[in-house]
C-alpha cells in the first residue's frame, strides 16, 4: 500500500466525468513485423509481464470523507482482461475514423473501482495495421527511482522488440509528413 503523491491526488480530485485527467498514447503497429500478433497474444503477454509493474495491479482506496490523499492498494480481484479491450474502427477505416474513435474512447473516465489503466487493440484500418491506445492515469506505473524492467518492453532482456517497433513507427510517421 502506498499513498498517492500530492500532485497525483490533486489531479484525481480535479477530475470530473466531463474532464478526465488521464493521459493517452496511440501506437500504430505493422502486423508484418509480427505475423502471429493478435488480441489473445496481447492479453497473454501483458498478463505474463504485469507483475513487473506493480502499480498496474493496484486500485485506489479513498480515505473516508476525503480527509487525506488516496492510497493505492493491491486489487485482489485483478484480472488483466478487465483492462484490455478489442474494438474496430468504423468504415471506411481511415485516419479520420481512427481519430474520432480515439477521441471518443479517451473522453471516458477510467473506472476508479479497479486499477486506473486501459489498453485498446484497435482493428479495421484500411492499411490493416493494428493500433494500440493506452489510457493510463497520470501517475507513473513504476516508481520514479526504479528503472523500467526491460522484460516489460519485449520478450528479450534487451527490450529490442519495443525499440524496433518504435523505430518502424517513427519511419512511417516520417513518410507521412
Amino acid at each position: 500500500m502506498e499513498q498517492l503523491p500530492g500532485a497525483d491526488a490533486a489531479f484525481l480530485a480535479l477530475e470530473t466525468p466531463e474532464a478526465p485527467a488521464h493521459v493517452g498514447g496511440l501506437t500504430i503497429l505493422d502486423p508484418a513485423t509480427s505475423p502471429d500478433f493478435g488480441f489473445e497474444k496481447l492479453v497473454a503477454t501483458v498478463g505474463r509481464r504485469i507483475r513487473l509493474a506493480p502499480r498496474l495491479t493496484r486500485r485506489l482506496l479513498e480515505v473516508p470523507l476525503g480527509l487525506d490523499r488516496p492510497y493505492l492498494v493491491e486489487d485482489p480481484q485483478f484480472d488483466v482482461r478487465n483492462h484490455i479491450r478489442r474494438i474496430a474502427v468504423p468504415g471506411p477505416g481511415g485516419l479520420r475514423e481512427l481519430a474520432e474513435l480515439v477521441s471518443y474512447l479517451h473522453s471516458k473516465p477510467l473506472h476508479r473501482d479497479r486499477p486506473l489503466w486501459e489498453l485498446h487493440l484497435v482493428e479495421g484500418l484500411r492499411r490493416e495495421d493494428f493500433d494500440l491506445l493506452g489510457r493510463p492515469d497520470r501517475f507513473p506505473a513504476v516508481e520514479d527511482s526504479q528503472p523500467v524492467d526491460p522484460r516489460l518492453e519485449s520478450g528479450s532482456p534487451e527490450g529490442s522488440g519495443l525499440r524496433r517497433c518504435a523505430a518502424h513507427h517513427q519511419a512511417r510517421v516520417s513518410r507521412l509528413r
